[in-house]
């Protein structure tokens, strides 16, 4: 729901190497989306993405999702990706609580996920100035899921 506000930020992000992916339209768990609402909202957002990239991750809004969710969105080109690490910052927007819990639970492949918003986004920032550093020094590095996950470049969008 913010691209469309903040297309700058969005292209800023892909220039410095970032991937963009499809989360739906809005906030919200996916689960409760019937199937028109649900094919809706993921093509809605897909058109404010693609102009930025060859999206082709689809993220469940909660990450509650069902077989017809990942089938839709397989036919639109998307594989579906949750997380490994939640911190639950959008219900609890503390760094002092959350970047431990992330330094805690980082590992090889981990896949963090932090919300970013017009409440928390100087939170999420905090964050990530206290454990990007730590993590590079215990020898991670931040990457895209398609790089992650090793889909080539050229194959990036190939279903579109």
């Amino acid at each position: 729901e913010r691209v469309a506000e903040r297309p700058a930020a969005v292209r800023r992000i892909v220039e410095a190497g970032g991937e963009v992916a499809n989360h739906t339209m809005e906030e919200r768990a996916t689960i409760l989306m019937d199937d028109a609402e649900f094919e809706r909202s993921l093509e809605r957002a897909d058109a404010l993405i693609e102009p930025f990239g060859d999206p082709v991750w689809f993220r469940p809004g909660h990450g509650w999702f069902d077989r017809r969710m990942v089938a839709e969105a397989a036919a639109e080109g998307y594989g579906t990706a949750l997380a490994s690490m939640l911190p639950l910052d959008g219900w609890l927007p503390v760094p002092a609580l959350v970047a431990p819990y992330v330094l805690h639970s980082a590992r090889p492949g981990a896949v963090l996920i932090l919300h970013d918003d017009e409440r928390r986004g100087d939170e999420t920032a905090e964050v990530l100035r206290r454990v990007l550093p730590e993590l590079a020094r215990r020898g991670y590095r931040v990457t895209t899921l398609s790089e992650l996950a090793g889909v080539p470049p050229a194959a990036r969008g190939e279903a579109r």
